[in-house]
C-alpha cells in the first residue's frame, strides 16, 4: 500500500485521538485566557503543527460541537506574528453577543487545555507591506490610519502590534469608538504602546449625546491629513459603510481604503433591494426548506444561504465563501434569491445557485441539502 493510501486513515486516527497532529481538520488548544472588559475575553491558543502562519489581519474559521450540533464562526487573529513565531501561539479575541451560540459557549464552557477546531488563515484584510517594515525606507509611505469600533479592533490590534515589532508605529493613528471606557477592548495594552511609541496617535471616541457616533467630521478633527493616509477600518457593517464614504469624501483613494468582511460584503442597493422585495411580501422572516434532510430553517435579515445553514449546524460543501470558486452550487427547487454581490433579484427559473451570495427573499427549497 502506498504512502498515500495511508494518508487518509492515519489522518482519521490523528482527528480521532491526537488532534493536533492532524492534517485536515486541524484543532488548536486552549493556553490561557484574558478578560479584557466585562464581555470581552481572549484566547491564547495552540494551534496544529501542521498550521501555517498568518498576516496580521486574517482571521481563522472555529468549529465546536454544541449539543450534538456543529458550529462554525470566524474570529479575528488578535496577537503578533512574533508570539506565533517565537511560542507557536496565537489569539483570538470573543466578545460576548447576547442570545449568541458560539462567543457565550466560548465564554462559559471552553476549559483550559480544550481543544477547538481552525482553519488555517484567511482574509484579505491586511497592510500594504511597505508600511509594516522595517528593512526598508519608508519616508514617503502612506502612513496607515486605523479606525475601529467595538470588537472591529481585533484584527486591527494585530495589525497595530506587527508595527510595534517593526517599530514603525509612531506613524501610525488610531481612531476607537467604544460605548464607554470600560467598553475598551485591549486598553492596557494599548496604553503600554502609547507610552512606547510617543507619536503613536490613539483617540477614542465615546457616542455621547454631545459627541454623537463618529462621523466625517470627527474624522477631519482627529486626522486633518486623512486624505494623505490609508483607512483600514473594521465594525459592523454600518460603522464601516459610514467611515468609507467619509474617507471617500475627504480625498482618500479608494484604493487606500480597507474593510474587513468575514464573507460576502453587502452593497448597500443589495440591502435596499433586499428590503423592498421583503416589505412587498409582508415578512421579515423566511424559512429554508431543505429536501434532502428533511428540514426547515428558520431566518431573518441578510444572512446567505450557506450562514443560514450553518447557523443551524449544518456543513454544506464551501470554498470562497465570496462567489468565485462555485464550490458552495447548490439546487434551488422553488423561491427566490438575491444576488449579495449585485442586489439583482436571481430568476426564479434558475435552479443553479451559489449559496454563499444567495440571499433569500422569501420562502425558498433547496433540493440537494
Amino acid at each position: 500500500m502506498s504512502p498515500l493510501a495511508l494518508s487518509a486513515p492515519v489522518d482519521f486516527f490523528m482527528t480521532e485521538f491526537e488532534p493536533l497532529f492532524a492534517t485536515k481538520r486541524m484543532a488548536a488548544e486552549l493556553v490561557s485566557t484574558r478578560h479584557e472588559t466585562h464581555d470581552t475575553t481572549t484566547f491564547v491558543l495552540r494551534p496544529s503543527i501542521h498550521w501555517q502562519a498568518f498576516v496580521p489581519g486574517q482571521y481563522v474559521a472555529i468549529e465546536v460541537d454544541i449539543a450534538g450540533v456543529r458550529y462554525r464562526r470566524n474570529y479575528s487573529i488578535s496577537s503578533s506574528v512574533r508570539m506565533f513565531e517565537e511560542q507557536s501561539l496565537i489569539s483570538i479575541t470573543v466578545k460576548r453577543v447576547e442570545g449568541g451560540i458560539v462567543s457565550n459557549y466560548l465564554a462559559d464552557h471552553l476549559e483550559l487545555d480544550g481543544l477547538l477546531h481552525i482553519s488555517e488563515a484567511q482574509g484579505s484584510f491586511i497592510m500594504d507591506p511597505i508600511i509594516n517594515s522595517e528593512e526598508t525606507a519608508i519616508e514617503n509611505a502612506v502612513a496607515p490610519v486605523f479606525v475601529a469600533a467595538g470588537s472591529g479592533i481585533t484584527p486591527i490590534m494585530a495589525m497595530i502590534e506587527s508595527m510595534a515589532q517593526s517599530s514603525t508605529l509612531n506613524k501610525a493613528t488610531l481612531i476607537y469608538a467604544a460605548r464607554s471606557k470600560d467598553d475598551v477592548i485591549f486598553e492596557q495594552r494599548l496604553m503600554e504602546l502609547k507610552a512606547a511609541y510617543p507619536d503613536f496617535v490613539m483617540i477614542t471616541h465615546f457616542a455621547t449625546e454631545a459627541s454623537g457616533h463618529l462621523n466625517q467630521q470627527c474624522l477631519v478633527d482627529y486626522c486633518p491629513d486623512l486624505a494623505n493616509r490609508a483607512v483600514y477600518t473594521c465594525g459592523a457593517e454600518g460603522f464601516m459603510s459610514t467611515v468609507r464614504a467619509a474617507s471617500k469624501a475627504l480625498g482618500v483613494d479608494i484604493a487606500a481604503i480597507k474593510s474587513e468582511s468575514f464573507g460576502v460584503p453587502r452593497k448597500q442597493d443589495t440591502l435596499a433591494n433586499l428590503a423592498q422585495l421583503r416589505s412587498m411580501s409582508g415578512r421579515n422572516e423566511v424559512n429554508v426548506t431543505l429536501s434532502k434532510t428533511q428540514q426547515t430553517l428558520n431566518a431573518s435579515g441578510e444572512k446567505t444561504l450557506l450562514e443560514i445553514a450553518e447557523e443551524a449546524g449544518l456543513k454544506p460543501k464551501f470554498g470562497c465563501r465570496m462567489g468565485v470558486c462555485h464550490e458552495c452550487k447548490c439546487t434551488k427547487s422553488s423561491g427566490q434569491v438575491v444576488n449579495a454581490l449585485t442586489g439583482e433579484l436571481v430568476s426564479e427559473e434558475q435552479t443553479q445557485i451559489q449559496a454563499c451570495i444567495s440571499i433569500p427573499v422569501g420562502d425558498v427549497a433547496i433540493e440537494n441539502w
